[in-house]
């Protein structure tokens, strides 16, 4: 009997700006322990914490891949694009 598989990552509805940097670092560090994505969205509590999951996800895909996957956000190209490289620095900055 295999376990259930958990939803995929939802479309981020908010922006890596309006998620506190501690609840995304929560999130970064489990990745970088070594859990992907389905495996922290099985650990994830609520929807919050999913969406989370999946902004972090969206950390180090292609541009498109972003702009398409976070147009929920109703941010234009130019925004989230700032705003990731801005989380990436302060992340490298939170080690």
């Amino acid at each position: 009997m295999h376990p259930e598989s958990p939803p995929g990552p939802p479309a981020p509805r908010r922006c890596f700006c309006e998620i506190p940097l501690a609840r995304l670092l929560r999130w970064v560090r489990l990745r970088e322990a070594g859990y992907g994505t389905v495996e922290l969205l099985r650990r994830a509590r609520d929807a919050a914490e999913r969406e989370e999951i999946a902004v972090v996800a969206l950390l180090d895909v292609a541009d498109e891949v972003l702009v398409r996957e976070m147009a929920a956000t109703g941010r234009d190209a130019a925004h989230l694009l700032a705003c990731r490289e801005a989380l990436r620095r302060r992340l490298a900055g939170a080690d």
